[in-house]
């Protein structure tokens, strides 16, 4: 697999890359990076042929929206990019729709396998990669090119599942308090 190659995003038509380029840290001083060295990322991952971008209106307060459509300008690219924006936390109390959640980020080598783990899953059409610094960009694209045998796959799956005695996994009563707004929300799996 490479970053060129095509996926359709589920049933909606949209056609896109197996790796989506994760903007949180885009305008963040605090745990982001510089502008020079994201505009060095955004410049990084394009030019390798990446084509779907995330963010979400909460990434740094907004920035996140403000720096990648800066860049996205700066180079032409409005008609060859895919973004994805949306919303997380909850800001209207007692609106259980204002309020969304997204995917983690990895990095490290592990990461690379949990990259590529994801990417070999055929429910999976892509995977967001976020960065603060270029080489995580570069490292993030290195899951392209791993290959699992059968066994190796059997091994990350069964290791993958999710502990019984924590069946809400990531999402705990204070987190869906802040996302759902202080509404129960049953999910439909």
């Amino acid at each position: 697999m490479q970053l060129t190659d095509f996926r359709t995003l589920g049933r909606s038509g949209l056609v896109i890359r197996p790796l989506t380029l994760g903007t949180m840290t885009f305008g963040t001083a605090r745990w982001g990076a510089d502008q020079y060295v994201l505009q060095k990322i955004f410049s990084a991952y394009v030019d390798a042929g990446g084509k779907f971008i995330d963010t979400a209106d909460i990434c740094s307060g907004g920035k996140s929206q403000e720096t990648v459509g800066q860049y996205t300008a700066e180079r032409n690219l409005r008609d060859n990019l895919a973004l994805a924006t949306k919303f997380s936390f909850n800001v209207r109390k007692g609106n259980p729709n204002a309020g969304g959640n997204g995917r983690k980020n990895l990095h490290c080598a592990l990461a690379q396998v949990a990259l590529a783990w994801t990417l070999a899953r055929p429910a999976i059409t892509s995977t967001v990669i976020g960065a603060s610094k270029l080489d995580q960009v570069e490292d993030n694209l290195v899951s392209l090119e791993i290959r699992f045998s059968a066994a190796q796959m059997d091994a990350l799956n069964a290791g993958s599942v999710l502990d019984p005695s924590c069946p809400d996994g990531f999402f705990s009563s204070g987190l869906k308090q802040m996302i759902f707004g202080g509404n129960s929300v049953q999910g439909w799996g």
